[in-house]
């Protein structure tokens, strides 16, 4: 059991909202918690990378708290809430323009790997991941032999949230576009 997102779209023509089909919206950010948390600071705390283990407990920095339905939503969208009675938690909406400009090249995230003895100098404690020779393997899980080190990773490449924001470009200029989106 986990946490799912929903996504609806809405553009902005002739002075309102009209709502996307469904059909259009086909980016899926998966169960990507510390994207939820950059969203709308949901599940924000630390889940980490897929598979580690033994990672910092980090509180990422949301692009807005959850701001609930928008006054001047679609009427489509204002009747699928009221029919479902909003059966899910933390509904927000932000602008696509928003997403692209959050700054996920300058915030940094503590996060751990392991590796082999011998290249653990490349590694020193909370600096920038280096950038490692091509026959280097750093190691989400503890192997026997390994060391751990520490390095700090943008949240652009902790996060990876570039094939959510590409996705979510096809769906009209961003800043004449929203999704409108709640966890369940």
């Amino acid at each position: 059991m986990g946490t799912d997102i929903t996504i609806v779209g809405e553009i902005w023509k002739e002075g309102q909202w009209h709502p996307i089909p469904d059909s259009e919206i086909t980016v899926d950010p998966g169960r990507n918690y510390d994207l939820y948390a950059v969203l709308a600071n949901v599940r924000s705390s630390g889940y980490g990378l897929p598979g580690m283990a033994d990672i910092s407990h980090t509180k990422f920095k949301p692009i807005s708290e959850p701001r609930g339905l928008p006054l001047d939503i679609s009427e489509k969208y204002e009747k699928r809430c009221s029919i479902y009675q909003c059966p899910f938690y933390e509904l927000s909406w932000l602008k696509i323009q928003e997403i692209i400009d959050y700054d996920w090249d300058n915030q940094f995230v503590v996060t751990q790997g392991y590796i082999k003895p011998k290249y653990s100098h490349l590694f020193k404690k909370e600096e920038l991941r280096p950038t490692l020779p091509k026959y280097v393997t750093l190691c989400r899980l503890p192997y026997r032999g390994l060391v751990k080190v520490s390095y700090l990773m943008s949240y652009r490449d902790y996060i990876q949230p570039d094939y959510f924001i590409e996705g979510l470009l096809k769906l009209g200029a961003p800043n004449q576009v929203r999704i409108i989106f709640w966890f369940d």
